[in-house]
């Protein structure tokens, strides 16, 4: 089962400007939104939160039968037009011929994200399942 978690803080930009600031927090709140509706669907939970100090959080969950490119295209796409925001993506693809057993984690810092091993919850079997056995 393709599975994702995610989180994101949402931040127009690293040095704000109290005026300037709330102007461009709604801007960058507008884009996610937007961004998020047309990666959204009935399976999975995607959505923004607005917190205090004029930040949001997104957040993303799914458990989906088949891959969901969307969720990391979604967090790319966050990433290089919000360059201040942050935030972590797992994913786990057991579809994924390499990364099958594992979970990847996904960093967004200063524009980029980046992919890096899983030490926590990978790999996946026998560290959160056990093996399938077949009996003859």
């Amino acid at each position: 089962m393709f599975e994702f978690h995610g989180w994101a803080t949402i931040q127009s930009s690293v040095q704000p400007d109290a005026d300037e600031l709330l102007l461009s927090q709604e801007r960058a709140l507008e884009f996610v939104r937007s961004a998020v509706g047309e990666a959204q669907d009935k399976l999975s939970l995607i959505d923004v939160m607005e917190g205090g100090n004029s930040l949001a959080v997104l957040r993303l969950h799914g458990l989906r039968n088949h891959r969901r490119d969307g969720v990391l295209q979604l967090f790319k796409r966050i990433a290089a037009e919000l360059p201040a925001s942050y935030g972590i993506l797992y994913i786990h693809d057991p579809e994924d011929p390499v990364h099958d057993n594992c979970f990847r984690v996904f960093r967004m810092a200063r524009g980029q994200v980046e992919e890096f091993v899983d030490q926590i919850l990978s790999p996946r079997i026998p560290t959160i399942e056990d093996a399938w056995c077949e009996d003859d």
